[in-house]
């Protein structure tokens, strides 16, 4: 009989555990460690990567941001008019 009984505890506890954790919902996990602080803008590794990047870029940009025309030359009308006499 005690084994039976046993038995009826153990389905019955088992099921009241699950019971208990539908009714209170999980456990929130474990809070992550706190992020470091950020770089400032004067840290040497922040100046030296910003002046590599600025240098990287001027390259990239070479003599083809100086040039104000494409291959063609100015494509553009030329202001071309009749003479006009000035205070007349």
């Amino acid at each position: 009989m005690s084994g039976i009984v046993n038995t009826l505890n153990s389905v019955v506890g088992g099921a009241m555990g699950v019971v208990d954790t539908l009714v209170s919902g999980p456990k929130a996990p474990p809070q992550p460690p706190a992020a470091p602080p950020p770089p400032s803008r004067e840290d040497p590794l922040v100046v030296a990567a910003a002046d590599a990047e600025r240098r990287k870029r001027q390259r990239a940009a070479g003599r083809a941001s100086t040039v104000l025309t494409g291959g063609q030359g100015d494509t553009s009308q030329a202001q071309v008019s009749a003479a006009k006499l000035l205070g007349g």
